[in-house]
């Protein structure tokens, strides 16, 4: 029988613990790029359609869709590079890529946020998830703001200012808990002129999910904590349990536009001391349009449970009378419910790429309908 000083059972020992240690960490840097690899392949509209057929359907919601079916593959549907930013948890990260630029202060703007403003500026923010973002959009300049922009600077009748600024403060998943941080932190120590809110449709979303809308984690958010226990378990070190558990049953729709409710009434009350105007307008979506749906939006309805549109739909009229009552509040805030804006278009016109995203035509009509809204302030 073979037998072991002290000092081989030791390195051998250490061998061991060394393999283990290079195993664990080359394990958990396999994790940490497997992450961020699922993260850049999922980020254009191209890659959300399964073949040549789909891509086709989805172009004709563009003005131009021979155009659109050939360059479907660079149209951002999600953002690539999302980092951490402070009390938000995340947003875009700073860029100049040939569809869209984001600002250094992380915002979808091709100018950064001066200060002071310009005396001869009228600034505006646009605030929102990712509709607001322009997800599925060509490039920035047919985004809501970019449109936006475009008809305040070539058709604004009688212009306050010389100039317009349009910055869309917006990330993919956003809440109105999202959105009040970002107005309350952030925009409202920018010197807003006019803030429009463009959302409604991720509350619902998370609150069907079974996520409290005040207190969750998002996609982003679980995409970064799955980064950091992997670098812990990398390290040698244990990984964490997430205390943040999803609720039992989904959020009442009650307490769904109760909770809408608080996050704007908190925005409002961050703005009105400089007398900023505050616009909320609530998103068109497939289970809130009256449009005559074509053979596609159809299939795109017909994939939300009955029970899911009927939440989507006890949720916005509760919340559209919870918001409206907003504007015996506060001076400066004005409701406006544009869940309807795309009932007039005809059963052939394709509008919605999904349930809540719009090709350049749905994303013209919608900025052309605001820019109406807003035309008495500017």
């Amino acid at each position: 029988m073979t037998s072991f000083s002290a000092i081989e059972i030791f390195l051998i020992s250490a061998v061991f613990f060394l393999c283990g240690y290079l195993l664990r960490k080359r394990n958990g840097a396999s994790e940490i790029k497997r992450l961020i690899e699922i993260r850049h392949s999922s980020h254009l509209l191209g890659q959300m359609a399964k073949d040549d057929e789909q891509k086709k359907e989805l172009a004709q919601a563009y003005y131009d869709s021979e155009k659109a079916f050939q360059e479907l593959d660079e149209y951002h549907w999600d953002i690539k590079d999302l980092i951490l930013s402070p009390f938000l948890g995340y947003a875009p990260a700073p860029c100049i890529e040939k569809t869209f630029q984001i600002n250094s202060n992380q915002f979808r703007s091709s100018e950064n946020v001066l200060s002071p403003k310009p005396d001869n500026a009228y600034r505006i923010f646009l605030v929102g998830g990712s509709t607001a973002f322009g997800s599925g959009a060509p490039d920035q300049e047919r985004t809501i703001g970019g449109y936006l922009k475009n008809y305040l600077d070539h058709q604004a009748p009688q212009k306050k200012k010389e100039k317009y600024e349009v910055h869309t403060v917006a990330a993919p998943a956003w809440s109105s808990s999202h959105e009040r941080i970002a107005i309350e932190n952030l925009v409202s120590e920018m010197e807003p002129d006019l803030v429009i809110s463009f959302s409604g449709n991720n509350e619902a979303h998370w609150g069907w999910n079974f996520k409290n809308t005040l207190w969750f984690r998002s996609y982003a958010d679980n995409h970064f904590w799955k980064i950091i226990n992997a670098a812990y378990s990398s390290a040698g070190f244990d990984t964490f349990e997430d205390p943040i558990k999803d609720r039992e049953k989904v959020l009442s729709p009650e307490n769904l536009s109760r909770i809408l409710k608080k996050n704007v009434d908190l925005e409002c009350y961050a703005l009105s001391p400089t007398g900023t105007k505050h616009y909320y307008a609530f998103q068109p979506t497939i289970p809130l349009t009256q449009k005559p749906l074509t053979q596609r939006e159809k299939k795109i309805l017909a994939g939300w449970h009955p029970d899911q549109v009927n939440y989507f739909r006890q949720y916005h009229k509760l919340a559209t009378v919870k918001l409206k009552a907003l504007e015996e509040k506060y001076e400066y805030f004005r409701f406006f419910d544009l869940s309807g804006l795309f009932d007039e278009k005809s059963k052939e016109e394709e509008i919605f790429l999904d349930s809540s995203h719009f090709g350049d035509k749905g994303y013209d009509f919608i900025s052309k309908s605001i820019y109406n809204l807003i035309q008495s302030e500017i």
